[in-house]
């Protein structure tokens, strides 16, 4: 459902830029029952805009009972979040997404879009971040510890 007041009630994407700038997206589950959103150029998506560096299927938005996605489907320009290119983010309010060159602010509730300048907890960055160095350095332990084994094992016995 598009709305074209600044104020709305509900979850709801602001549009910022792009041909369909100032427009409010209502995020609302429709008959069928799908709590999913497909975004893109073409004109059989739930979410259409047609700009250039739009893919056809360019992302999904998805709602997980109390929390949010946005998954990227292989657009060639990408979906953003907060700035940071991201293949799948968990949405708070204010969070900016881009669909390529189109940008929108992602709202939760009955409030105006203003843009949040940094959060959102992107899959593979930030806390995930830090689980990966964890899990390196975990994994150069174990081989050093496997290597100090041969090396005890073929010279010591």
């Amino acid at each position: 459902m598009i709305q074209n007041h600044a104020v709305i009630d509900g979850p709801h994407l602001h549009v910022v830029s792009g041909s369909r700038a100032g427009l409010n997206i209502k995020l609302t589950v429709g008959e069928s029952g799908n709590p999913e959103w497909t975004v893109g150029s073409q004109p059989d998506r739930e979410i259409v805009f047609q700009d250039s560096g739009v893919s056809a299927l360019h992302a999904k938005i998805v709602n997980e009972g109390p929390r949010w996605k946005v998954l990227d489907q292989a657009s060639a320009n990408g979906t953003f979040v907060n700035g940071k290119r991201s293949n799948v983010s968990y949405l708070s309010a204010g969070d900016r997404v881009r669909f390529g060159p189109v940008d929108c602010v992602f709202q939760t509730s009955r409030a105006a879009a203003a843009p949040r300048r940094s959060g959102g907890a992107t899959v593979g960055s930030g806390q995930s971040a830090s689980k990966s160095k964890t899990l390196v350095i975990g994994a150069i332990a174990f081989v050093v510890t496997i290597a100090v084994l041969f090396l005890v094992y073929k010279f010591v016995l």
